[in-house]
């Protein structure tokens, strides 16, 4: 199978948004603009989008990645910039505003301005919001800066630093920026040195005081104690910079495993069942996000989807009625610990037990909706591959998180959280994040939430079983 496409809706305060995600006229149209920023001729062999945040009707911002061959140089670097797409008028004010933005250190933030695209191109790590960015994406400047701390807090006793790396796992501009040091670590044992990774992650908030304080509590929870779920081992909170650390956890990604169909039975019951460890535990967040209801995500979600595939307009409103009719019939779980954006690639699976990382919105809420958000990313996996969804796979995760055969009471609850996830997170999302196949995903995705309202029996695996026999 191809893989799949990333197109994008007719936009009409955006009209080139199109040319946002064309590698190529990204390329033609960034090379000056790193021949400038270089200071030096260059020329872009590759284009990879890392992020996509885009707002219909409004404006759209893409993350790149490119491979730069510059004179002198064997091979390519790797250099990251943004594009910021807007209405005309907002774009040529936002670049005003721009040319005079300096970063935490002083730096005039690099910026340029495409006026026939209506876009600001902004060079990394020149960001206005992170101000300590250029510290932390500098290798020596930041394994100088953080790394003997982070050895000290780890092991009070003392190491030694033998080797250090030092790579930008990701960036989302004006927001937050994840870097990872590997380390080699020798504890005086007989020349043995232990590799060692840690991660840094930089938000434009005070957020990460929250966070860390979360991971702390989860840390020493009796849940992570007693094995039922693993998380990161919190390092450390730098207030000044603000940047939270944490250590590694050594386990593939569930999205990795589910990607190389190696998502077995047993992987998404212990899945389940490590969903279910956090939702149970107490006194871990101290607050409950205020969100977006879900009648209106519910709504917005249909809008959204409506303006963007006009062809799946009516479908994607009839299931948003359908959706609200039946609202005030489905149970509420009491207040659960919710992980905040749970999702596959948030999952590790280890071998000895499932863990949850990136807890930066960690809230109390419907723990219901959640494994409805887990479920639908599941049954998104098959439609972008144009499939019947994978009941089998789902109800094995309704089965391990409620225990064998326990689920059936709630059958109908969690279905109609899974309907629901799949219009206002996997539909609305495939369309603001531009995902490659998400117009073609759109009918299956729609389907795949009705027939959920139609046989919620399908979620439960004796049912299923029942039915294969």
């Amino acid at each position: 199978m191809n893989a799949p496409h990333r197109t994008v809706p007719v936009d009409p305060v955006l009209p080139a948004l199109a040319w946002l995600v064309d590698d190529s006229a990204v390329a033609a149209a960034l090379q000056p603009i790193f021949t400038l920023w270089n200071r030096k001729p260059c020329r872009v062999r590759h284009v990879e989008i890392e992020r996509v945040k885009y707002r219909p009707g409004r404006n759209c911002v893409v993350a790149y990645r490119f491979a730069i061959e510059l004179p002198g140089h064997p091979g390519t670097v790797e250099q990251r910039a943004s594009l910021s797409m807007h209405e005309r008028a907002e774009a040529a004010s936002r670049y005003e505003k721009a040319r005079t933005e300096v970063d935490g250190d002083g730096a005039p933030c690099l910026a340029q301005f495409l006026p026939e695209w209506n876009a600001i191109a902004r060079a990394f790590p020149s960001d206005r919001k992170l101000a300590k960015l250029a510290r932390l994406v500098a290798p020596d400047e930041a394994l100088s800066r953080y790394l003997r701390p982070l050895v000290a807090t780890r092991w009070p006793g003392g190491a030694t630093v033998r080797r250090a790396d030092h790579t930008v796992v990701s960036y989302f501009p004006e927001h937050t920026c994840t870097v990872a040091l590997d380390v080699g670590v020798d504890h005086g044992g007989a020349g043995r040195v232990d590799s060692w990774r840690v991660f840094g992650k930089m938000r434009y908030d005070d957020a990460g005081v929250h966070t860390h304080r979360v991971m702390q509590t989860l840390w020493n929870s009796d849940a992570h104690w007693q094995g039922q779920v693993g998380y990161a081992r919190p390092l450390g909170y730098d207030a000044d910079d603000r940047l939270l650390w944490q250590e590694g956890v050594q386990a593939p990604t569930l999205h990795s495993l589910l990607a190389s169909h190696n998502g077995c039975a047993h992987t998404m019951r212990q899945v389940a069942r490590a969903v279910a460890a956090l939702h149970r535990t107490r006194g871990v967040a101290q607050r409950n996000e205020p969100r977006e209801s879900l009648a209106d995500a519910i709504a917005n979600a249909a809008a959204i989807v409506s303006r963007a595939a006009p062809e799946h307009a009516s479908s994607a409103m009839r299931l948003a009625e359908k959706l609200t009719a039946r609202a005030r019939a489905i149970d509420s779980a009491p207040d659960a610990t919710l992980h905040g954006d749970l999702h596959s690639r948030n999952i590790l699976v280890g071998p000895d037990r499932v863990s949850l990382i990136d807890m930066d919105r960690v809230s109390t809420g419907d723990a219901y909706a959640e494994l409805g958000s887990l479920l639908a990313e599941l049954a998104y996996r098959s439609c972008v591959r144009a499939e019947p969804i994978d009941t089998d796979t789902l109800a094995e995760v309704v089965d391990g998180y409620f225990g064998e055969g326990q689920g059936a009471a709630l059958a109908e609850t969690v279905a109609w959280h899974l309907a629901a996830a799949l219009l206002h997170e996997r539909a609305r999302r495939a369309v603001t994040s531009l995902k490659p196949g998400w117009r073609e995903a759109l009918p299956f995705v729609l389907e795949a939430a009705r027939c959920a309202l139609g046989n919620p029996r399908a979620l439960c695996a004796s049912q299923t079983a029942e039915a294969q026999a």
